[in-house]
């Protein structure tokens, strides 16, 4: 990482539905029960896990680069509307309107760009449940934060890639 520009950093996009997620590291592609939405909770889990892994790495090998995640909250995408089930729908409906896709954007973009921003941190809506509002750091899940898992999903990447990541332990 030398050289590195002390503004460089690596931005992954997440979902409140990392909160749901569980890593099934024997079985990332669940090809033992498939459920379109498990799958989606887990994949969020593990770009949590794995960029906070990053950053940890970062910080061991004394990189000025930063790794962030960030979540849309709430937002009205074609995600939503598509993918939701009808009984989902409606209750998010109760819960109250979601934002604008363009709100939505709004954490991804401070990540990206706030100098301020620390290395590990997520940003999202600061609203009620983390689903609408301006950006500002927030909540990942306990599991997201499972160091040895993070260790262990580090590891499986490399694995499945066959790529080495040069950073320390």
């Amino acid at each position: 990482m030398s050289g590195c520009h002390s503004h460089a950093r690596v931005v992954s996009l997440t979902s409140l539905a990392h909160h749901v997620g569980r890593l099934r590291l024997d079985d990332l592609a669940l090809a033992r029960r498939y459920r379109p939405f498990a799958a989606y909770a887990q994949s969020k889990l593990a770009m949590v896990s794995f960029t906070i892994e990053l950053q940890r790495r970062l910080e061991k090998a004394r990189s000025p680069m930063r790794a962030l995640t960030a979540h849309p909250g709430g937002s009205r995408t074609e995600l939503l509307r598509n993918e939701l089930p009808g009984a989902r729908q409606a209750m998010m409906r109760r819960v109250g309107q979601f934002q604008s896709a363009a709100m939505g954007a709004l954490p991804t973009l401070r990540a990206a760009t706030d100098p301020d921003a620390p290395g590990g941190a997520c940003f999202a809506p600061s609203g009620w449940l983390e689903l609408t509002g301006n950006p500002d750091v927030g909540r990942v899940s306990r599991r997201s934060r499972d160091s040895r898992l993070a260790a262990r999903l580090w590891l499986t990447a490399e694995m499945a890639t066959g790529v080495r990541f040069p950073l320390p332990d």
